[in-house]
């Protein structure tokens, strides 16, 4: 039986620690071997990977003898026993072997004999689906995975087809709502799981087995120290299952060290911020709301941030930044969001910048402030693209407030913000261009639309001021 032409597969994302799955990878199966199987195993790099077979599949049954070997049989017609077909050994081993049976008085194993609840007509590719992997090695990374095939023509001169196996470690699963620390109440809450994570450094994803629902934070705060992800969304539908709140006695969450993700997470009730990040973090499609600080009201960040397709509204700052405070040390992205009916005492209703700062895709409304009311830029550099300032009032600078610093904006749009002396859209006292972008509705006691009073303005591409303006 001539061999076609064997294309080296990968198997992916494959969870560990006792949870099997099989095996889904039609790419990496040879497509000539239909009948005469001889021969099939599957061994792994790693001593501590196993490979087993379930109970039944694809019209086989498997007799397990126990002690690593057994037989697959298939029911026979005319109410004769079940008929052995193969052979099996290394059952929970890291090399798993499937030998057909000589001689068995049947004819050779044929695609048409087996009903596949697979959809594959490829017998190798039926067994190889079948087989189910689990591993004692928590460590992340990748495995080495050898099939080796041979029909009757080429046994023992098989095939082999090497693949490789990237080993995810499971998600620490936080199974209560309250936040407590008991070793030994068999549950682990969200501030256990953190701790865990920070002492584990294979550790790297926290999930969520209950919810709906609020965990409402026992007065203080959680630290982050590692690399982790956080994921709030426990049915799958890409919301926001999980509220964490700091019960307005403490921050919600604190990035010391490592790069964190929180995704899917409705965060609200911090005292002096709900987040502060000293290192980096990634938020994404969670919404930020009701929080208070001096600086900063939803977030105080002094590293690298990002907020991604989220919410930022309702929160106040006593002093700068209503949502959010970026420091001279950080830098801040924000995507795809909304920030939104925040209020500041002194400046930046919405987003206060010291330090670079890039806003994309993003909306800026209703916030308010005495200085810069959507934003407030002091020397830092402060790029805005595709993004919208709307209804934002104060006292200098509706929608943004600019000094020694640089301000660059391009395809974005000022509607409707509001300044009582000047810049109803933008005051600037720094180095600032402006390209394709418009200006409507705004008010101000001087320059209801820019208002220039120090550096360089640049205006080019198509800038629109109403007439008003």
């Amino acid at each position: 039986m001539a061999q076609s032409t064997i294309e080296t597969g990968t198997i992916l994302d494959h969870e560990i620690g006792g949870l099997s799955q099989p095996f889904a990878n039609a790419n990496a199966i040879p497509d000539g071997i239909q009948d005469e199987l001889e021969t099939l195993t599957i061994s792994s790099s790693d001593p501590d990977d196993a490979f087993t077979l379930p109970a039944s599949f694809s019209g086989f049954t498997l007799v397990d003898n126990g002690d690593g070997t057994g037989t697959l049989t298939r029911p026979s017609p005319n109410g004769v026993p079940d008929t052995p077909i193969f052979t099996v050994s290394g059952l929970g081993t890291n090399s798993l072997t499937i030998t057909d049976v000589a001689d068995t008085g049947l004819p050779p194993v044929s695609v048409t004999d087996i009903p596949f609840t697979a959809q594959t007509n490829d017998l190798v590719d039926a067994l190889i689906r079948a087989v189910q992997f689990s591993t004692t090695d928590t460590s992340p990374g990748d495995r080495q995975i050898t099939f080796t095939i041979g029909d009757e023509e080429t046994a023992p001169a098989a095939t082999e087809i090497i693949a490789t196996l990237s080993v995810v470690p499971q998600p620490i699963v936080v199974t209560t709502l309250d936040d407590v620390v008991d070793d030994t109440d068999g549950l682990t809450s969200l501030r256990e799981a953190v701790t865990l994570a920070n002492s584990d450094a294979d550790a790297s994803a926290i999930t969520f087995a209950t919810g709906p629902g609020t965990i409402t934070l026992g007065g203080t705060e959680l630290v982050l120290t590692t690399d982790l992800s956080i994921d709030g969304d426990v049915d799958g539908d890409g919301a926001a299952d999980i509220t964490i709140s700091g019960n307005n006695a403490s921050r919600v969450f604190r990035i010391d060290s490592g790069a964190a993700e929180l995704s899917n997470l409705s965060i609200g009730g911090g005292n002096d911020s709900a987040i502060v990040v000293e290192s980096e973090l990634t938020l994404t499609s969670s919404t930020v709301a009701g929080n208070t600080a001096l600086d900063g009201g939803a977030i105080f960040n002094n590293g690298v941030l990002y907020v991604t397709d989220s919410e930022v509204f309702g929160n106040y700052a006593l002093s700068d930044g209503g949502a959010i405070f970026n420091s001279g040390n950080g830098r801040a992205t924000i995507a795809g969001s909304y920030i939104s009916d925040n209020y500041a005492a002194d400046y930046g209703g919405g987003i206060q910048n010291y330090g670079i700062l890039t806003i994309t895709g993003s909306t800026l409304g209703l916030n308010s402030a005495d200085v810069g009311g959507g934003l407030s830029s002091f020397i830092g550099a402060a790029y805005i693209l595709n993004s919208a300032f709307a209804d934002n009032t104060a006292r200098a600078g509706g929608g943004i407030y600019s000094r020694f610093g640089t301000l660059d904006v391009s395809n974005s749009t000022f509607d409707s913000n509001e300044a009582q002396e000047g810049g109803g859209g933008i005051r600037n006292y720094s180095d600032v261009e402006i390209s394709n972008s418009t200006f409507s509705g705004n008010t101000a006691a001087a320059g209801g639309g820019i208002h220039h009073d120090d550096g360089t303005l640049t205006a080019t591409k198509r800038v629109r001021l109403d007439r008003r303006e």
